[in-house]
C-alpha cells in the first residue's frame, strides 16, 4: 500500500531559520534577531517598571480569567456547589437517560 508510505523530500533543503546544527544545541540567531530580541526585552522591562508589579498581576489575573474555557469554569462552579444537590441532579439525570 503506498498510500501510507511517506514522500520523499524533492528539493527540500534542511532546517528552519532558527534550528540548531545539531540536535539539544542552542539555536543560532542572527545580529538583527538578537538586537531585535534584546530592544523587545528592554521594552518588557521599562512597561513593568512604569505600570507597577501589582498593576501587571491584576492584569495577568484577568487575562487569566478571561482564556479559561467554559469547560473548566463549569467544573469550578460545579465543585464549589453543594455537592449533595450536584450528586442528587446527576442520578436524576441517569434515571431519565435509562428510561
Amino acid at each position: 500500500m503506498g498510500f501510507f508510505k511517506k514522500g520523499k523530500d524533492k528539493g527540500k533543503k534542511g532546517g528552519g531559520g532558527d534550528t540548531p546544527a545539531v540536535p539539544g544545541a542552542p539555536p543560532q540567531r542572527s545580529p538583527e534577531s538578537m538586537k531585535l530580541r534584546e530592544q523587545a526585552m528592554e521594552n518588557a522591562r521599562k512597561a513593568r517598571a512604569e505600570i507597577g508589579e501589582e498593576t501587571l498581576q491584576k492584569i495577568a489575573a484577568a487575562l487569566e480569567e478571561k482564556n479559561r474555557s467554559a469547560g473548566k469554569k463549569a467544573r469550578d462552579e460545579i465543585r464549589n456547589m453543594d455537592k449533595d444537590r450536584v450528586a442528587q441532579h446527576l442520578k436524576d439525570l441517569l434515571a431519565d437517560r435509562d428510561k
